[in-house]
């Protein structure tokens, strides 16, 4: 990562839990640090405001999926993981398919989208489960 965009990360996007600036700057810098993004993307889904909540969802999916697809910021087996454990609360409560239609609106192609769904589906198979991947 270049000095400058490490000194922004460090010194106030990190510190002032400034999700989003993070996700640009770790665009910017074309690095990827997975235990940062599986944070800033669960954070940014979770705090979805809206309602129902599950559109809200979608429409903060579709937004960063549209800034940072395809970049260091929006890697998809982190993005679609934080998606579907977000969605799974709210299963009962909305549209059935929302999360996948949200992904392939922001621009998510179909073909990478199933595949990193499947390898999903396949760590869920074999009693890996979703967890949340965050600490």
């Amino acid at each position: 990562m270049h000095v400058l965009m490490f000194q922004l990360f460090q010194d106030f996007a990190r510190p002032y839990r400034l999700f989003e600036q993070i996700l640009l700057i770790l665009k910017t810098a074309d690095t990827r640090l997975d235990d940062v993004l599986e944070a800033v993307w669960a954070h940014l889904l979770q705090n979805a405001r809206g309602t129902p909540q599950w559109s809200a969802m979608r429409d903060v999916i579709v937004d960063l999926c549209r800034k940072y697809f395809p970049s260091e910021a929006a890697p998809l087996d982190i993005v679609i993981h934080a998606v579907y454990v977000s969605a799974l609360p709210l299963a009962s409560t909305s549209a059935q398919g929302w999360a996948t239609e949200a992904l392939l609106d922001g621009g998510i192609p179909i073909r990478e989208c199933f595949e990193e769904l499947s390898v999903l589906t396949e760590s869920v198979r074999f009693g890996r489960g979703l967890g949340t991947g965050m600490g």
